[in-house]
């Protein structure tokens, strides 16, 4: 049997400022705890040496999840 792998995700602490990390690894994500934001970011896209294109929220309070698999 294999040992368990931990995945971390980058954060930002509840006391630190709100809105997207500026920049992230392509395929990263990272949560920011600040009361105001509470959104999980993804670095999409690659731009030929690891680094995301962009920045793009994909889950949080204050992401709408109609439409999608398995929203209640």
């Amino acid at each position: 049997m294999s040992d368990a792998v931990t995945i971390k995700i980058k954060r930002r602490a509840s006391s630190g400022a709100a809105g997207s990390p500026s920049s992230l690894k392509s395929g990263e994500l990272a949560f920011n705890e600040n009361a105001s934001d509470k959104k999980l970011y993804y670095g999409y896209g690659d731009d030929g040496n690891g680094n995301a294109t962009s920045v793009i929220s994909i889950a949080g309070e204050a992401i709408p999840n109609n439409g999608l698999a398995n929203s209640s």
